[in-house]
């Protein structure tokens, strides 16, 4: 009789012991169990997904601000920069302008077959009231570029006149060109064509005359 009672109780300390543990597994699988819901990342303002510079927190105060181009500091010249420099005038050549000749020609070139002794340009150079200038320099040039020059002369009989050899290549046409100078060595009159032996009435003409007049 006592072994039968040891038995049940034995039995209901075993059955007891099942129905911990069984408990026991429910209560850790439910908190092992998910809960159902699935986990996302934290969602950015629609403000910040919208701009790529935007910064979330206490990192939005590292962002530099743009200065707008009107605040931009310009630099001031230093006060020796703002002194005027000189400026230097290249040298130019001035033309004498056509009204500023002091001289033009008294009249048109003559042509003779003689009355010099050889090939020459001659003539006289006058004041406005027909007074004969001495010391008036004068230039001739040739198609090749080569210059001649005389002065008026102040001898006695003379007096104001001027004389250019001719030494042209033997039966060549040429065509010298006349100009008064000033005394700074510039154009002082207009330059005049001379030809000499040009096809025409005066191809055997070896003396040319051109006289000159100063304005006043």
């Amino acid at each position: 009789m006592r072994s039968r009672g040891l038995a049940i109780g034995f039995l209901i300390i075993v059955v007891a012991a099942c129905a911990g543990a069984y408990l026991a597994l429910r209560l850790i699988n439910r908190r092992l169990e998910p809960s159902g819901r699935t986990w996302q990342p934290p969602t950015l303002p629609a403000a910040a997904a919208l701009s790529p510079t935007a910064v979330i927190g206490p990192a939005a105060t590292l962002t530099p601000t743009p200065i707008p181009p009107s605040a931009t500091p310009t630099a001031r010249p230093r006060p020796e920069d703002t002194t005027p420099k000189p400026t230097e005038a290249s040298p130019t050549a001035t033309p004498t302008p056509a009204g500023s000749y002091r001289f033009l020609p008294a009249g048109p070139v003559r042509h003779t077959a003689g009355g010099c002794p050889g090939q020459y340009i001659m003539g006289m150079v006058q004041d406005a009231h027909g007074n004969p200038l001495p010391n008036v320099r004068l230039r001739s040039t040739d198609p090749w570029g080569n210059e001649a020059f005389a002065v008026t002369k102040s001898s006695p009989g003379e007096l104001g006149r001027y004389d250019f050899p001719l030494f042209p290549p033997a039966d060549t046409a040429v065509t010298y060109r006349l100009v008064v100078l000033d005394q700074a060595g510039r154009p002082a009159s207009p330059e005049v064509p001379v030809p000499h032996h040009q096809e025409g009435p005066h191809k055997d003409a070896n003396c040319h005359w051109l006289d000159w007049q100063r304005i006043e």
